[in-house]
């Protein structure tokens, strides 16, 4: 199994990137506590990530391991998107999001309360059509503060996959992050991970918001991906945000005697993907090569519909075409029969034979 498998099986990020979508396509722009210094993180990244444009350091003395995890935790549930590391000046970040039409901030830092500069900046991108994702913090008990409590940014607390009576579930207790509460809190992710240790070759843990956020932001990845290619648009924040709420597990805390429905340590649950939508995969045309001076036959098929259409016209087919490992799978006999074929069975050799009716 590898790492984190039982995470993206919860939150159905395997069936997700099983029908092709993984965010490819989508712009991320991470900013977090160590964004600004670029050392060996360009190295493991460099075909990966784009580096900060302007306003950073460049510091060989140490591992960014940090930011490794943050960029780890992103590609757990969005192994495609394309990666903008931000600099440490915020203004300079927005304003780059915004030039470079960059679909998501994920902002894996403590929050901050900025001024109307900054203010306008963020209005404007997410006018723009960018959703920009924050981490709750993970300072101990109290309120959310800074960014977390802004209206247009997506407030992220974290989450663990544990075992309480018996039973594999995600529970947030023991996390410092979700000591952190308030009405502004909106969902929560995984953030008890397990990355790569590029020290030894081994793994290591990844704990707290700076890592549940980015796997929050990977699953909005894979949604908008299918958004954009369905509606030949990007998403609007509200349908964004109303997709992230609308989708989300209620978190029942056995220490805190948390309840079903909102919670301000817990926000509206963990996010969780839908099943992929049936009609996000398109009907796949399955054309035979034509032999000399005959005709060609256009055979359309949808996943999921026993209906499909031969030169036009409607036919059944015994057998339902399904979406298999992101390979598509149609009944031979269906097929053969469709071409005009003799289709035979060999109980003893175990083998179908195809014969092309003269």
């Amino acid at each position: 199994m590898g790492l984190n498998q039982a995470e993206l099986e919860y939150c159905r990020a395997d069936k997700w990137h099983s029908a092709g979508f993984t965010g490819k396509g989508i712009k991320v722009g991470v900013y977090e506590a160590s964004g600004s210094t670029v050392n060996k993180t360009i190295t493991r990244f460099a075909n990966i990530i784009v580096p900060p444009q302007f306003s950073y350091r460049v510091d060989n003395s140490r591992v960014n391991t940090h930011a490794h995890d943050v960029i780890d935790s992103l590609r757990f549930t969005a192994p495609d998107v394309e990666i903008h590391m931000l600099g440490n000046n915020y203004d300079e970040n927005i304003q780059y999001c915004i030039d470079n039409k960059l679909d998501f901030i994920n902002f894996s830092q403590n929050g901050y309360s900025y001024n109307p500069t900054s203010n306008g900046l963020e209005a404007k991108y997410v006018e723009a059509g960018g959703v920009p994702v924050c981490s709750a913090g993970n300072d101990g008990p109290g309120t959310l503060w800074g960014t977390p409590l802004k209206d247009n940014w997506l407030s992220v607390a974290s989450a663990a996959w544990k075992q309480w009576q018996g039973v594999y579930q995600p529970i947030h207790s023991g996390f410092s992050s979700s000591e952190l509460s308030g009405t502004h809190l909106d969902v929560t992710g995984f953030g008890d991970l397990r990355v790569p240790d590029d020290s030894d070759g081994t793994t290591r843990g990844a704990v707290g918001t700076s890592f549940a956020c980015p796997w929050v932001v990977g699953l909005l990845a894979c949604w908008r991906q299918w958004f954009k290619a369905k509606n030949n648009r990007n998403p609007t924040w509200q349908e964004t945000f109303g997709f992230a709420v609308g989708n989300c597990t209620d978190m029942v805390d056995p220490s805190q005697n948390i309840g079903v429905g909102y919670e301000v340590m817990t926000g509206f649950g963990i996010l969780r993907l839908p099943e992929p939508p049936v009609e996000s995969v398109k009907p796949v045309p399955t054309t035979p090569t034509p032999a000399p001076n005959e005709a060609s036959t256009k055979i359309v098929v949808k996943i999921g519909s026993t209906k499909a259409t031969v030169d036009g016209k409607t036919v059944n087919l015994q057998y339902t075409p399904s979406l298999v490992s992101g390979h598509t799978v149609l009944g031979l006999r269906d097929i053969g029969q469709i071409l005009g074929c003799d289709v035979r069975w060999d109980e003893a050799t175990q083998t179908v034979t195809l014969t092309k009716k003269l």
